[in-house]
């Protein structure tokens, strides 16, 4: 094999990897866009997923805030209610032993 048709044989050698090297790239390439779409798509799926679930567990939780609310006057107007009660008791029991 002379000097030349060695040096043709490696430069065909080379345009041969070349070829395949290009090929390769734009395969991994092609699976990367693939595969980063797809997972742009679940990522918006769930995004959207525990955006409806916060909210729902918003609105549980603002409903349990006002039935709290509700419950804490209900509390304090029986509480003001008893202690008024006792206070006139204690007037009335206090009249009674000065008459």
């Amino acid at each position: 094999m002379t000097g030349q048709t060695r040096h043709d044989a490696l430069v065909a050698e080379a345009d041969v990897l070349i070829v395949e090297a290009n090929a390769d790239h734009e395969r991994i390439i092609g699976e990367a866009r693939e595969r980063s779409t797809g997972m742009v798509v679940v990522a918006k799926r769930e995004r959207a997923e525990v955006l409806h679930w916060l909210s729902s567990e918003r609105s549980v939780l603002q409903k349990e805030i006002e039935e709290l609310r509700v419950s804490e006057r209900d509390h304090h107007a029986r509480q003001k209610a008893y202690l008024e009660g006792q206070l006139i008791k204690l007037e009335q029991s206090g009249t009674d032993e000065s008459s």
